[in-house]
């Protein structure tokens, strides 16, 4: 949060790579003001990035079991089959982070962060949002070498 310039460039790439509708962000960034005058800073948060939970709530929920865990060595992301999907809108009530969205403009398929699944499982490359950063707020790697010094992983 403190790299980020606002520039909007990984929703720009995520958008561009997925092809998500008019109104539908995979990723976006949340602008908000912190302080108090004369000491007003703009900050930026990412906002509708799956968290790719443990134990994720919208694949426990999905009737049809559209929605599943990535497997191998660089797997773990939860991921959506748009075949599968329905369209019903289970897994947007289920998530207590509000991330499913559902694409008017293709049957209602559920739509989110993938974690650039395919990229990422089967060639080991890096998400298109991490690449698109121009500042490097976005970082991609070992959790264990990417954490804050000085601050444990949890």
């Amino acid at each position: 949060m403190t790299k980020c310039i606002g520039c909007s460039a990984c929703s720009a790439e995520c958008k561009d790579k997925y092809g998500a509708a008019y109104g539908i962000f995979r990723t976006k960034m949340l602008r908000f003001e912190s302080g108090s005058y004369p000491n007003v800073k703009l900050r930026f948060r990412k906002k509708n990035a799956c968290m790719h939970c443990e134990v994720a709530a919208c694949e426990a929920i999905c009737p049809v079991k559209a929605i599943f865990r990535v497997a191998g060595d660089n797997g773990g992301m939860v991921e959506v089959e748009k075949e599968a999907c329905i369209g019903c809108g289970a897994c947007i009530s289920a998530c207590p982070f509000g991330v499913p969205q559902l694409d008017p403009e293709n049957a209602n398929k559920m739509e989110k962060c993938s974690f650039c699944a395919q990229r990422v499982a089967e060639d080991g490359k890096s998400t298109f949002c991490a690449e698109a950063c121009p500042v490097g707020a976005i970082a991609f790697g070992n959790r264990e070498e990417l954490h804050c010094p000085g601050r444990s992983p949890r």
